[in-house]
């Protein structure tokens, strides 16, 4: 991690053989460490934190962010201590910090659009920047994929820059982890920190039927929505009750459109199609003028 900047990891703490309603404290290092913790990702980190929640003398898992911001060049290495009166245990944490980064980058976020998902970054200064890598994950453990690049708008500057970059990615329930890999001119690098966005998640379509041009003209067409893709049962019966036409077909997930014949063959008056489609049964009045 470069000085001057800050790296968040997580672990999860569980335990047996606990105090029921006693709390579980959890210390890293004094003053002076860069290290600190916290229960949430975001907000709260210290030297310590304590749990609660011991039920049948059991911890539930639970997750705790550390936090890495170094201020000197070196190797860092410190414990965290989990203890609940008598009964303790350590976590060793080891870290290094390096140079300052030749870009100072102020600000990094990911903001979900209807089909996409814009990055946005401003550095205050760069110093031999070659360009950004923009990097996507949907489990920070599994490594990251190259999603995209954006070249330096300046190489050198002591002035605030801003970028953007467009991930066009619609969403599958997943939160997506995005980070930046800055790369200068000589092919070092270095990562920024890491952001997490959950992506819209289009609602299902409504079902529906529907028959246009109605009244009917030789190219009507019946379109038909799907929430899934099955089959559809298509009756087109007189009002008097009398069937004169049935198609089976197999439709798609979304819209479907269908060419609904015998126009020249039908008298004029009113019709009844009923689709039978994913278990539901669907009815629409047809006029033939």
């Amino acid at each position: 991690v470069p000085v001057g900047t800050s790296e968040i990891k997580h672990y999860e703490v569980s335990g047996l053989g606990l105090t029921n309603g006693a709390k579980v404290s959890l210390n890293v290092g004094d003053n002076t460490s860069p290290f600190t913790i916290s229960t949430s990702e975001n907000s709260g980190f210290g030297k310590s934190v304590e749990l609660s929640g011991v039920a049948n003398n059991k911890l539930a898992p639970t997750i705790i962010y550390v936090r890495y911001a170094p201020q000197a060049i070196g190797t860092n290495k410190e414990s965290i201590l989990h203890s609940q009166g008598t009964t303790s245990s350590t976590l060793t944490i080891n870290a290094t910090a390096a140079a300052p980064l030749p870009v100072e980058l102020i600000s990094f976020k990911a903001e979900t659009q209807q089909n996409s998902i814009q990055l946005k970054w401003k550095t205050a200064s760069e110093t031999d920047n070659s360009h950004f890598e923009v990097e996507v994950s949907q489990d920070v453990k599994s490594g990251f994929a190259k999603v995209g690049e954006v070249k330096s708008k300046v190489t050198n500057s002591v002035v605030t820059t801003a970028y953007t970059y467009t991930h066009n990615y619609s969403g599958n329930a997943a939160t997506l982890y995005y980070r930046l890999k800055q790369v200068d001119l000589d092919g070092t690098y270095a990562y920024s920190k890491v952001v997490s966005v959950e992506p819209v998640v289009k609602p299902v379509q409504q079902e529906m039927i529907v028959v246009a041009p109605n009244p009917l003209i030789y190219n009507s067409k019946v379109f038909i929505t799907s929430e899934s893709s099955g089959k559809a049962v298509l009756r087109l019966s007189s009002i008097a009750g009398k069937q004169v036409y049935f198609r089976e077909v197999d439709v798609e997930q979304g819209q479907n459109t269908l060419q609904l014949p015998l126009y020249d063959q039908l008298q004029k008056g009113l019709y009844v199609l009923t689709v039978e489609l994913n278990g539901r049964l669907y009815t629409v009045k047809v006029i033939k003028q």
